[in-house]
């Protein structure tokens, strides 16, 4: 199943262009190694190192149990702890490290046998997690390239049809930041420079009102909606254990909200480039 996975992932051209992108801009670090690891691993692993390995994660890494839901606590509580009584934890959540430079920017170009052509960019954003400038860098997110109103979207694809898709995500935890394309082959140096364009743009305070807003109505809504789905509360709780920084949803939507135009160009002056990669066709 696992091998099954990883050539799965492999066919999604678009998924599998970030998350190579992200694999060579973290390739001396944590962050870097696959996270079903590598098909060449898998004939090389033997069943009692897999198992004793196994029992140490299961007896001694640090977990937390999340219970969502409308019910009594207490009786679940009790049963989790009668549970896990023979286990003891002796580790704690690793820190995430968040590399302050880029040293040099590493360009990669690989090649498939696929049509659209898949130009990936990796930046350090520089910001560790419990930094008090992490609702600007939010926001500049959105306005760059997330949503339907932001400038990748709205400038690469629409306007220049430079890209069938051109968007932006951030790893708020590692401090990265990635901006995804699918392109013609040809138009990789337009398209390039294009996205540059867009991220000068806010460097140099060219957002508008209408961008802005949307930006800001478009994240508060996202921090929202995370109630509604059990996955999300986890994922956001168990992020907040991590960082350990805690901060209730309703209160980071206030803070977004207060985030001005001036914060989000001082974020954006910080962010680096650190890796290009293009995934091609033959």
């Amino acid at each position: 199943n696992l091998r099954l996975e990883i050539i799965g992932q492999k066919n999604d051209k678009r998924s599998y262009a970030m998350k190579r992108c992200v694999e060579i801009m973290c390739k001396d670090e944590p962050y870097g190694i696959p996270r079903l690891g590598s098909i060449e691993d898998i004939d090389g692993i033997a069943a009692a190192d897999l198992y004793a390995y196994y029992k140490t994660a299961v007896l001694t890494a640090p977990f937390d149990v999340f219970v969502v839901g409308d019910t009594d606590i207490a009786p679940i509580h009790a049963k989790i702890t009668e549970m896990f009584a023979p286990i003891s934890v002796t580790g704690a959540y690793p820190k995430s490290v968040v590399i302050p430079t880029v040293s040099e920017v590493k360009t990669v170009t690989e090649t498939e046998k696929i049509v659209q052509g898949k130009l990936s960019l990796g930046f350090r954003t520089k910001l560790e997690p419990s930094d008090a400038k992490y609702p600007a860098l939010m926001l500049y997110n959105a306005v760059l390239g997330s949503g339907i109103f932001s400038k990748l979207f709205n400038n690469v694809r629409e306007k220049l049809s430079l890209a069938y898709y051109a968007s932006s995500s951030v790893d708020y935890l590692k401090g990265i930041m990635t901006i995804n394309s699918g392109i013609e082959v040809e138009n990789f140096q337009k398209c390039y420079d294009e996205i540059f364009v867009q991220m000068d743009a806010i460097k140099n305070g060219d957002v508008t009102e209408h961008e802005f807003t949307a930006a800001k109505l478009g994240s508060i809504n996202n921090i929202k909606s995370v109630t509604d789905s059990a996955f999300m509360m986890e994922d956001y709780y168990l992020s907040r254990l991590i960082i350990g920084r805690y901060i209730e949803l309703d209160d980071l939507a206030r803070t977004v909200e207060k985030v001005t135009a001036a914060d989000v160009v001082a974020v954006a002056q910080e962010i680096e480039l650190d890796t290009v990669y293009f995934l091609k066709g033959i």
